[in-house]
């Protein structure tokens, strides 16, 4: 198996209400967005469990762990600027999934570049917003991920061989220091 870089952190829910609890997938290669995502969820008061990787390639290989075990994520936050693998190239490898494309992915990122939002569509991203520059920004947008996650479902009904299947990346991984 191979070993990646994977950090989490669960949030309470505001509420004495037991809902159901959110597990959100964020790609990033900057801490420093790890830090003020955990921050803003604690502020947002949001019942989730953020798992935090590095990069496109660390998503990819978390996912596939996550598929085995029959546990995928409701919600992917997703960066575009990554060493590696980058947003654009993932969102790609999910799409080409029977699975995985089924995952809804905000595309999370500094870009204002109206050629990224329009290729984040086109290579299957259902949200793309750019990253606020104040932490009251930051904790609506966390507020939002419950109904972005309640968007649409999906369902493990991929044929078997897929499921088998030892890695769900086209790409070579042995290229990439894991």
């Amino acid at each position: 198996m191979e070993r990646i870089h994977q950090k989490q952190f669960r949030s309470e829910p505001s509420t004495s209400g037991k809902a159901k609890e959110l597990q959100i997938l964020m790609a990033d290669d900057d801490p420093n967005e790890h830090l003020l995502t955990v921050l803003a969820a604690e502020e947002a008061g949001i019942g989730a469990e953020f798992t935090f990787v590095d990069d496109g390639t660390e998503l990819l290989v978390a996912l596939n762990q996550r598929l085995e075990q029959n546990s995928l994520p409701d919600l992917i936050l997703l960066d575009l600027r990554m060493p590696r693998l980058d947003g654009h190239r993932t969102l790609a490898q999910l799409q080409a999934h029977p699975v995985l494309w089924q995952i809804p992915v905000v595309v999370f990122s500094t870009t204002t570049r109206r050629e990224d939002f329009e290729k984040s569509f086109r290579s299957g991203a259902r949200w793309v917003e750019t990253k606020p520059g104040k932490f009251s920004d930051m904790v609506d947008f966390i507020k939002s991920l419950p109904a972005r996650a309640a968007h649409e479902t999906y369902a493990f009904d991929a044929p078997e061989q897929v499921l088998e299947r030892k890695s769900i990346i086209d790409i070579d991984l042995s290229e990439f220091e894991l």
